[in-house]
């Protein structure tokens, strides 16, 4: 059963995925990011993303408080900030504190230095319990192209790590 599931996990692991830092903000204006790998158009006209996160993450209770999150698209050369959003707690630190960001529209924190941004709102009634996830469906209501450099993928991250 050992060498079945390690099969599975690599024929799962040829899936593509970005890495992103998913922001959000409570409605008492504190912030928090995480690294998410799990975000992707679902339709064009209106324009929405769905985007899959971990209910015992701090970020995911700044959403399901705001109804608001950003999408940060990182550069390649961001792959430092994986440690930064995706090993520690936001409940303990300041993930933001060293770092140049902004407010956007939605008072959700927005990287300055990065490959794209996009600001999003849930659409009522939108989201689906997935076990230990839920997908939220968002309205895309801003963002913006800051660089064209290569994205971050997660396929570069595992590959950089195992160098």
């Amino acid at each position: 059963m050992v060498q079945e599931r390690k099969k599975i996990i690599d024929a799962v692991n040829k899936i593509t995925y970005g890495l992103y830092v998913l922001s959000s903000v409570s409605n008492d204006g504190k912030i928090n990011g995480q690294i998410c790998n799990t975000i992707f158009q679902i339709t064009s006209i209106p324009l929405r993303v769905a985007v899959g996160i971990n209910k015992q993450n701090y970020t995911f209770e700044l959403i399901k408080e705001s109804g608001v999150f950003a999408i940060n698209v990182l550069k390649q050369s961001q792959i430092d900030f994986v440690p930064i959003f995706g090993l520690k707690s936001g409940r303990t630190m300041n993930k933001f504190e060293n770092l140049k960001y902004h407010p956007g529209f939605t008072k959700s924190p927005i990287l300055d230095d990065i490959l794209s941004w996009m600001e999003c709102k849930i659409v009522s009634g939108m989201t689906a319990d997935c076990g230990t996830h839920t997908l939220f469906i968002a309205d895309v209501v801003d963002g913006f192209t800051v660089s064209n450099e290569e994205p971050l993928t997660y396929k570069y991250y595992r590959d950089s790590r195992t160098k």
